[in-house]
C-alpha cells in the first residue's frame, strides 16, 4: 500500500503533530508553531510574543546560548524563528538522518525556557535598539503605520514590537508567566517534513514533549474579529538615512 502523504496525531502532551513524508528527501524540516502571536497581547505586554521568542534563544534548563546557536549548525543544519500576529514559530532544517538533533532541541525551547537577569536586561536593550532602528527604517515602519488606522482600536493594528515604553516595563515574571501559559499542550502544532517515520517521531515527542498546563490566567484579547475601516494616512517623518526606491 502506498505510504499516505500526509499524517495527523494528537499527542499525549495535548500538541498536535502534522507530517508530510516526501520519499526522495536529503532534509529534514521541522517547525513548532505557537498559537500566540501580537494580537493577543495586552496593552501593558504589548511586544511581549517577539521579546519571549528572542530570549528563549538565551538558554534552557540544560543548554547555553552557545549550545543553542551550535545545535543544528554544527550538523549543517539551521535553526530560527519568527513572531507575527498570530503566531510565533521555531523552525529547523538539518540532514533526514539528524531529525531527532532538530526535534530535541526545538522541544527543548518551547519547555525549559531559562535566562539569567543579566540576558533579560541585555535582551531589553536588543528589542528596545530594534525598535528604534525600525522607526527609522520606512520600509519597516510603514506597515504598521498602515495597519494601525486600517483595523482602528484592534490589535491587529498594532505593532509586533510593541513600544519602547512596553518593552521597558517587561518584569523577568511577566515573561515566565506568558512562556508557560502560552506554550503547552493545545497550543503547540508540531509539523514535520521529509522522508520520515511517523510513528517513530510520535514516539520521540510522547517521551520528550511533556504534558503542562496554563496556570496563570493571562488574558487574551484580540479575538474578536477585526474590522477594515477605510483610510488615509499620511506621515511626514525625519529620518538619519536617506532611502531610495
Amino acid at each position: 500500500m502506498p505510504i499516505p502523504k500526509y499524517k495527523k496525531t494528537l499527542l499525549e502532551s495535548g500538541a498536535t503533530l502534522v507530517t508530510e513524508h516526501h520519499s526522495r528527501a536529503l532534509a529534514f524540516s521541522v517547525g513548532v508553531w505557537v498559537d500566540v502571536g501580537s494580537r493577543y497581547e495586552t496593552e501593558k505586554l504589548s511586544g511581549i510574543t517577539h521579546f519571549l521568542e528572542h530570549i528563549v534563544f538565551k538558554g534552557t534548563k540544560k543548554r547555553t546560548a552557545f549550545d543553542i546557536a551550535k545545535s543544528l549548525e554544527a550538523l549543517g543544519g539551521d535553526l530560527n524563528a519568527f513572531t507575527s500576529k498570530e503566531h510565533t514559530c521555531f523552525h529547523g532544517l538539518v540532514l533526514k538522518d539528524d531529525w531527532k538533533a532538530a526535534l530535541d532541541v526545538l522541544v527543548d525551547l518551547v519547555s525549559n525556557m531559562k535566562f539569567s537577569k543579566k540576558d533579560f536586561k541585555n535582551e531589553k536593550n536588543v528589542v528596545i535598539q530594534e525598535i528604534a532602528m525600525s522607526e527609522d527604517q520606512p520600509d519597516d515602519i510603514i506597515y504598521d503605520y498602515l495597519l494601525e488606522p486600517v483595523y482602528k482600536g484592534h490589535n491587529v493594528g498594532k505593532p509586533i514590537l510593541g513600544s519602547i515604553k512596553s518593552v521597558f516595563g517587561f518584569k523577568e515574571s511577566d515573561i515566565y508567566s506568558y512562556y508557560h501559559d502560552n506554550y503547552q499542550g493545545s497550543n503547540l502544532v508540531i509539523s514535520c517534513a521529509g522522508n520520515l517515520d511517523h510513528d517513530r517521531i510520535v514516539e520521540f515527542l510522547n517521551k520528550n514533549l511533556k504534558k503542562r498546563k496554563a496556570i496563570h490566567g493571562i488574558p487574551r484579547l484580540g479575538t474578536n474579529r477585526p474590522v477594515f475601516t477605510k483610510s488615509k494616512t499620511a506621515k511626514n517623518k525625519d529620518s538619519e538615512q536617506t532611502h531610495v526606491c
